[in-house]
């Protein structure tokens, strides 16, 4: 496996946990991984170039307080994320309300699609989510996923003990995140972390 990928799964559950972190443009896997997809990846764009920004920012009205940003389990996921940036003497992230909607598309198409990977099977990456949702204006965009953790604070732990995961929740540059939250019909949930600097 590359030095780069990043993902772990627990015994007796499905514990699956991939990040993608946001230091460049590349692609990066090993091809094994537990569920279709080859979910193994780590992948990031930064804003460098027009194919990859937008001059648009987005709009105050789209962002909330972090402890109003999705559900219960969204909100709460928000909440220790920023609790683990002050504790590291980092800005808190805003909510944006369009990268929770990101956020939770790729959680239910995960689950509609059966894949668990940062890239969808038409080879649409975390970036293209954000264009296709109108979220524009990034410099730099980073996203974590995982799968079959029952609580926000066992996925923030999950993440906090994965150096790549880590690595995108202590970032100082990022600005604006949000986390959404899908689950399968077997209760399975899954989770997707996006973030951004603006």
């Amino acid at each position: 496996m590359g030095e780069r990928s990043d993902r772990w799964r627990r015994r007796g559950g499905r514990v699956v946990v991939v990040a993608a972190a946001a230091l460049g443009l590349w692609a990066w896997g090993c091809g094994e991984d537990v569920r279709r997809g080859g979910g193994d990846g780590t992948i990031s764009a930064d804003g460098d170039g027009a194919r990859w920004n937008n001059a648009t920012q987005p709009t105050e009205d789209r962002t909330a307080a972090d402890g109003d940003c999705g559900d219960a389990l969204e909100s709460g996921a928000m909440e220790l994320l920023n609790a683990e940036r002050a504790a590291a003497g980092l800005g808190s992230l805003t909510c944006h309300l369009d990268m929770l909607e990101v956020a939770r598309d790729h959680s239910d198409d995960m689950i509609a699609r059966e894949f668990f990977d940062h890239i969808n099977p038409d080879g649409e990456a975390p970036w293209d989510r954000m264009d296709r949702h109108g979220v524009f204006g990034w410099k730099t965009v980073g996203e974590n996923i995982a799968a079959g953790q029952t609580t926000a604070r066992e996925v923030h732990g999950d993440w906090m003990n994965s150096p790549g995961h880590r690595a995108n929740i202590l970032t100082p540059e990022f600005t604006h995140a949000a986390i959404g939250v899908g689950q399968d019909a077997a209760g399975t949930l899954y989770w997707t972390q996006v973030f951004a600097q603006f």
